[in-house]
């Protein structure tokens, strides 16, 4: 079973709350999404395309978004479609996984923002804001046939910044403390078949489904004080850290020092190395 919050299903007005069996969590429905999840995505997108709106221009589709359901595709491969290799790791601690669609001047921006605690306790926040472009039809129906996935005309490329490391919170002055910007650039195709004033589907090109639930939670506005903030390059803090760890093994050498200095050394130059080759959690 995968849960979902039933007011989504409720919005769509294609499945019958009865099927649903209620969970210890009485906010939450429970639902075999394997069975009903293909059936959702396939009749609102028809509903969608017979109003031959335009959904890029449609007055529903900017807002803040709460990731509410993810089913990843069937590819093999490490992390989750949203969150990427954070969602794997023990020690992360996810609060709240959000897609925003804003819109500067002409061009609407895509915001991923996850946010949670490391070990539990240390406030972090994960950030990628890109551009976002319509493709042409041509585009679509090539990736369509590459990936044998059926694609709408709502097809769009993001193109992300590197990814943001945020550790802390914002405070009274609003400073959430620590920014780091880290990782490659990166690019993601998401088809948007449906969206209406509670909710936006998504379809990945690799076929990933997701459910987006429009949200007013104060969280999901963090990114903005984050983003405001100075950013630190990763990759010059890294390169930093390992000319000190490389210096420490040289002073130890000469001197003769065996321990301390040795293991500050090897300390400081993995450390270095891990910001210099990290991807910031950004999967293939």
């Amino acid at each position: 079973k995968k849960f979902i919050n039933k007011n989504i299903l409720k919005s769509t007005n294609i499945i019958d709350i009865d099927l649903f069996t209620q969970s210890n969590n009485n906010n939450i429905q429970s639902i075999d999404l394997n069975d009903k999840l293909s059936d959702l995505f396939t009749s609102l997108t028809k509903k969608y395309q017979l109003s031959n709106k335009n959904i890029l221009k449609d007055d529903n589709l900017l807002g803040n978004y709460n990731v509410s359901y993810v089913k990843p595709d069937n590819n093999k491969r490490r992390g989750n479609p949203a969150g990427g290799r954070f969602r794997d790791l023990p020690l992360f601690k996810i609060n709240g996984i959000y897609q925003h669609l804003i819109q500067d001047l002409n061009q609407i921006i895509a915001i991923n923002f996850i946010t949670g605690k490391l070990f539990y306790f240390i406030p972090f926040s994960i950030i990628l804001r890109g551009l976002v472009y319509p493709l042409t039809s041509n585009n679509i129906q090539d990736i369509s046939n590459k990936n044998k996935i059926y694609l709408t005309n709502g097809t769009v490329e993001a193109e992300f910044e590197p990814p943001y490391l945020v550790f802390g919170k914002p405070g009274i002055s609003n400073n959430p403390g620590f920014v780091l910007s880290i990782g490659p650039k990166s690019t993601v195709i998401l088809d948007t078949p449906y969206v209406d004033d509670k909710i936006r589907l998504g379809v990945g090109s690799r076929g990933s489904y997701f459910i987006f639930e429009r949200t007013k939670d104060l969280q999901s506005y963090d990114y903005q004080k984050y983003l405001s903030n100075s950013i630190i390059k990763a990759k010059s803090i890294g390169k930093l850290l390992l000319g000190i760890g490389l210096g420490a093994f040289g002073v130890a050498a000469k001197l003769g020092i065996k321990n301390g200095l040795k293991s500050f050394g090897l300390i400081s130059s993995l450390f270095g190395i891990f910001l210099i080759l990290s991807k910031g959690g950004i999967i293939d």
